[in-house]
């Protein structure tokens, strides 16, 4: 969005001096009450008029602007009296009226513009050459007696007007033009009569010895400047313009001109005086060409310019705030952009005083509209009540951790609507009987006991909010001075505190056993308990947790960060990743000139600044090992400066892809999500580019993720994971990215000497590309243990997680080969569902490139890594829809690969060329077998020619001459059952040979085991294309089990044949969207490859604390010692009527039940 509108002119206003009330040589004198200036100018570009009039006689006048308290003036436009439009002589004059906002100065700014004197008809009249050759051939019409007329030039038509109009400016009119002078007729001739007329030229007929003529037009040689003179004016402004249109004409044409003086002066610096801002305070670095700022749109919100400074920035803010306060939110928020864009501390500091007065911009404010699911639009026609009910509703779908942020949105509504009952609400104050109610979700008509009903499913739904609810509870109790609520309040329930037996006593209490000393039938023990999740579903959690020591710990969800939890869990298990994490400061590079000289990391040179902000980082990411090791608890809450270092990309002013799916469609076949996975979203994209290739050119992955802009994509099937090498580009580019817009739109100049291109962790991303940024940082962080031949650095992050391939060119038998590293490869199931080694084999094999000629490429894997990661590429355009759709195909998976038949030997690669052959065979089978058995109605063709046959045979007519005009010749039915049945045996042996290519296929590789890769873990990802969930599932190889890391939960997955390779169940999806493979061995080195426990927890001393009185209950029965009194196991049950005593033994029990 620009201030200008598009297409407009950048004027380059040029002064008309006869027209102006300017003090020349007197500027430095301060206006009084006798000052009014007059600027006259019009456009080179465009030639419209604009008269600009300072008038200092209306107002006081006493301290004119600027000064020390004003810095410029400050106009306000005072629509009242603005626009008095006129149409004057040539067309509509706008007419525009400000008033200066300092009372101590009170100038009045009128500004006025018009359009251009002559119009583009007559322009077209004065100097079209097809026009000026009919005028030579009327003027041989009107005069015959001259045949050796020639037609005038365009320059000739504009220049000669141009001098009758000096002329009659300077002195000379009433002269005479002889209508049959031979330079008249033919440059104006009779057709121009109209233009002349309203010039204020007159035509004087013949007379006597007199011939016709015209007669220059006589304006007065002494007028009012300020007010102007209606004819001086209109020739004066065609004067200018006409030496506009002449200026240009060829420079040729211009020289041959007598008198041709054009020395336009600009009206810039005397518009500046004018103002008195002449030298007004600039912004740093700009120069008198600089153009552009000033069209964004916050500039002109604050009635400024993009070359102001930025104390002018901040008194403009000021004065508007002052003059116009209603919309006060609208200008922080043009303040608090341009603070950012500018990186002003200046005006970040004016913004934080701002923010410390309440003040909320109207962005901010619909931004949080937008969180509670609001439309911004409808803003105005929400009631306070209802937006804070939706608050509430929001509130009891997230976790507590989100709700301070979802109160900070609200009080910024709040804030922005001046709402004191929504900023109540958002700071969760509660004083009024009303207020009571509404906290809880209940009305004046709801009874005592639907009040502690509904207070009681606070409780449960919040345990954090207990006191709270008292507080709620109380006002209402008081307000109704209800006794029930009274008693309900002082008969609360309370902790039992962190004491291990009593926990252990809870548990046992909780499955109805009271001796937890002796043993405990397992299979018992695991029916009671499923039978407890069935009856309180609520409590699952509880039920399901494992001892500290013996179960990894989850990581909590900051807000859309699920796919960065997935990536720290993944990261932890791969053991000697996390003993280096944890021993980094042992290899942290030394930050030298010397060493940052050599580093180079993904192609390119490392900055100071960027290896500090990776080591930072890694010290972040160490934090969380330890905390994942040592917590004394279930979960932990990683550090926000850990996510977001996390996120700041590893190359400069580089944001993250796949941002760009925000607009795309969900696809109708979502898997529905649970009510934890639904609050936590983020954006389904595909894998990023390989290794360092994101950060520095576009690759093939790219494609998925650009897929929603990129509306001429004419394949819904991806060609493969062909990408860029990390250390050189491939000889042929495959694929290229649309050159971006000429024109991006404007935006608030930015700083560009910045390194960092860090995002907000809540913002969405992609798991894949984190990963690979993370291990970029790493890279950065870490000492280098030698270089590449190219001078890229290898290290410990390299050995681990990187590969090395090379990529074969056959261009018309001519090969070259290109090698790199790669820490990634991709595979696509956007076409169809695929076999995990058909999938890689689409990417590695040969193929030929799109848009070459006669140019075949295949992939070696030179050294495969340790970590062998697998991108799986889900997103296409489908053009029919014209939308991104992501497929949910299946990727069938093995527990173990074998890559042999990828490596780098000759043997191999001949084995390889082999089963090349036999896929085209195969793929050419298919077709055919596709175009035999694939039809609109679900049936194949020979069924369907059957069926039509059947069908001509059995139709039978009631009409005789129906059936006598409609008959059909029996053969043809004959021929339609043979070719049903020829079609249905040709189907069957296609069948059979497809069968045997794929088995030939098989065959090939089957021995090749010697490189075995085990499966490791599986990024899942939950949704459609616009968003959804990541989790990870992590294979124990210790304990034989496989779990979900769901963010905070870890849980033990079940029936894996199911629910990792997907198979049984067929509407079981398990949505891959990256896997993992590691050494079969679970070597590195001599060391373990993974470890997916690794827990030591410390301990936790509880703190003495005042005993709190509340509720007992039966479950913590058997944590007490009885001496005397009733078995706690035995109490009767409690009815309206009391307890049931009868039966009750009360005889001493000598200390023994």
């Amino acid at each position: 969005m620009s201030a200008v509108p598009g297409g407009s002119c950048r004027h380059n206003l040029t002064l008309k001096p006869d027209q102006c009330v300017l003090p020349i040589e007197h500027w430095d004198r301060l206006p009084d009450k006798q000052t009014v200036y007059k600027l006259a100018s019009y456009c080179r570009l465009c030639r419209y008029h604009v008269s600009v009039v300072v008038d200092f006689r209306q107002g006081t006048c006493t301290w004119p602007c600027p000064n020390e308290e004003y810095k410029l003036h400050h106009f306000i436009h005072t629509p009242a009296t603005s626009r008095r439009d006129g149409t004057e002589d040539d067309g509509v004059k706008e007419s525009y009226r400000f008033e200066c906002s300092s009372l101590q100065c009170g100038a009045i700014l009128t500004v006025e513009v018009a359009p251009p004197r002559l119009s583009a008809e007559d322009v077209r009249l004065l100097s079209d050459k097809r026009v000026l050759e009919a005028r030579l051939q009327s003027a041989k019409r009107i005069d015959p007696e001259r045949p050796d007329l020639q037609a005038a030039r365009p320059i000739e038509g504009l220049y000669i007007l141009h001098a009758y109009v000096r002329d009659s400016l300077n002195g000379k009119g009433g002269s005479r033009i002889p209508l049959r002078n031979r330079k008249f007729l033919v440059t104006y001739g009779e057709d121009c009569d109209e233009l002349l007329l309203h010039l204020g030229f007159s035509k004087k007929n013949a007379h006597g010895e007199e011939e016709a003529a015209w007669l220059l037009p006589c304006p007065p040689e002494e007028w009012d400047h300020l007010q102007g003179d209606s004819l001086r004016d209109r020739l004066d402004d065609t004067m200018q313009e006409l030496m506009c249109l002449i200026d240009r004409m060829p420079h040729s044409q211009k020289q041959e001109l007598k008198k041709y003086n054009y020395k336009p002066s600009s009206a810039r610096e005397y518009l500046e005086r004018m103002f008195g801002a002449y030298h007004y305070p600039k912004r740093p670095g700009y120069t008198a060409n600089t153009q552009g700022v000033e069209d964004h749109p916050y500039y002109a919100g604050l009635g400024a310019l993009g070359v102001f400074s930025d104390s002018l920035l901040a008194y403009a803010y000021d004065r508007q705030i002052t003059t116009d306060p209603q919309n006060h939110s609208y200008y922080y928020e043009c303040l608090a952009d341009l603070a950012t864009g500018r990186r002003s501390e200046e005006l970040d500091m004016k913004k934080a005083m701002e923010e410390s007065k309440g003040i909320v911009s109207r962005k901010d404010a619909l931004q949080a509209l937008r969180r509670f699911n609001l439309e911004p639009d409808r803003f105005a026609s929400y009631t306070d009540e209802y937006i804070i009910n939706q608050f509430r509703a929001r509130v009891q779908n997230v976790g507590s951790y989100e709700v301070p942020e979802l109160r900070a949105h609200l009080k910024k509504i709040g804030a922005y609507r001046q709402s004191q009952t929504i900023m109540d609400a958002a700071a969760d104050v509660i004083q009024t009987y009303e207020q009571a109610l509404s906290w809880l979700g209940a009305d004046a008509t709801n009874g005592d006991d639907q009040v502690i009903a509904l207070a009681t499913l606070k409780k449960s739904e919040d345990p954090n909010s207990e006191s709270k609810i008292a507080e709620v509870v109380k006002i209402i109790a008081d307000h109704r001075n209800s006794e029930s609520l009274g008693v309900w309040l002082a008969t609360g329930e309370i902790k039992m505190g962190s004491d291990p037996d009593l926990e252990k006593t809870k548990a046992f209490s909780a499955f109805g056993l009271s001796d937890h000393q002796g043993g405990v039938d397992p299979e018992m023990l695991e029916l009671t308990l499923n039978d407890l999740k069935e009856r309180e579903p609520s409590k699952s959690d509880e039920f399901d947790r494992h001892p500290l020591d013996q179960w990894p710990v989850g990581i909590e969800n900051l807000g859309n960060t699920c796919y960065l939890n997935a990536i720290l869990q993944f990261l932890f298990t791969i053991k000697p990743l996390r003993e280096f994490v944890l021993n980094i400061d042992e290899h942290l590079m030394d930050i030298n000139e010397e060493n940052i000289r050599k580093k180079r990391v993904g192609s390119r040179m490392v900055t100071a600044e960027e290896v500090e902000r990776s080591q930072q980082f890694v010290k972040e990411l160490k934090d969380l090992f330890e905390q994942l090791m040592t917590a004394p608890s279930h979960t932990i809450r990683p550090r926000k400066e850990l996510v977001q270092r996390a996120l700041e990309y590893a190359a400069p002013n580089e944001q993250p892809g796949p941002s760009r799916t925000d607009a795309a469609e969900p696809v109708s076949t979502e898997q529905p999500t649970s009510a934890t996975e639904g609050t936590k979203d983020v954006e389904m994209v595909d894998g990023a580019v390989d290794a360092e290739a994101v950060l520095s050119a576009p690759t093939e992955a790219d494609s998925d993720a650009t897929l929603v802009d990129d509306k001429n994509s004419e394949t819904l099937p991806d060609a493969g994971g062909d990408t860029d090498a990390e250390n050189g580009t491939s000889s042929d580019k495959v694929e290229k990215n649309p050159p971006p817009p000429e024109h991006p739109p404007p935006v608030p100049p930015r700083n560009q000497n910045s390194t960092t291109s860090s995002i907000p962790f809540t913002m969405q991303q992609d798991a894949s590309e984190i990963l690979i940024n993370i291990l970029l940082q790493l890279s950065y962080a870490i000492r280098p243990d030698r270089f590449r031949d190219d001078g890229e650095q290898l290290d410990f992050i390299k050995e681990l997680f990187y590969g090395e391939e090379a990529v074969s060119l056959n261009r018309k038998g001519k090969m070259t080969e290109q090698t790199s590293l790669f820490n990634t490869q991709y595979v696509t199931v956007v076409d169809k569902p695929k076999h995990i080694y058909e999938a890689i084999d689409d990417t590695l094999d040969m193929g030929a490139i799109e848009d070459s000629d006669n140019v075949e490429k295949w992939t070696t894997i030179l050294r495969a890594p340790p970590i062998l990661k697998i991108d799986v590429k889900r997103l296409g355009y489908d053009k029919a829809k014209k939308q991104t759709v992501r497929s949910e195909n299946h990727l069938q998976l093995e527990d173990t690969i074998y890559i042999d038949r990828y490596l780098r030997d000759e043997a191999t690669l001949q084995r390889r060329k082999q089963s090349w052959e036999k896929k085209a065979k195969l793929k050419h089978l298919r077709e055919r077998r596709a175009e035999l058995a694939e039809t609109r109605v679900d049936i194949s063709m020979s069924e369907a020619v059957r069926a039509a046959s059947q069908f001509i045979k059995d139709t039978e007519f009631d009409d005789p001459a129906q059936a006598e005009e409609l008959a059909i010749d029996e053969t043809f039915v004959e021929d339609m059952a043979a070719k049903a049945e020829e079609t249905r045996k040709e189907i069957s042996a296609l069948d059979d040979n497809i069968a045997t290519v794929e088995a030939e296929i098989s065959s090939l590789f089957a021995d090749m085991t010697s490189v075995p890769y085990k499966l490791h873990s599986l990024f899942i990802h939950r949704g459609g294309t616009g968003g959804g969930h990541y989790l990870v599932s992590i294979r124990d190889f210790k304990s034989g089990m496989w779990r979900n890391y769901n963010d905070e939960t870890i849980s033990e997955v079940t029936d894996i044949e199911k629910n990792i390779f997907g198979q049984g169940d067929t509407y079981t999806k398990v949505i891959t969207t990256c896997v993992v493979y590691v050494r079969a061995d679970l070597k590195y080195g001599d060391k373990e490859l993974v470890e997916a426990v690794n827990r030591n927890p410390i301990q936790v001393e509880a703190a003495n604390e005042d005993t709190e009185m509340t509720n007992f209950s039966r479950d913590d029965a058997s944590s007490m010692k009885f001496t005397e009194g009733v078995d706690p196991e035995n109490v009767p049950e409690y009815s309206d009527e009391g307890y049931d005593t009868s039966q009750m033994d009360f005889t001493p029990s000598g200390g023994r039940w």
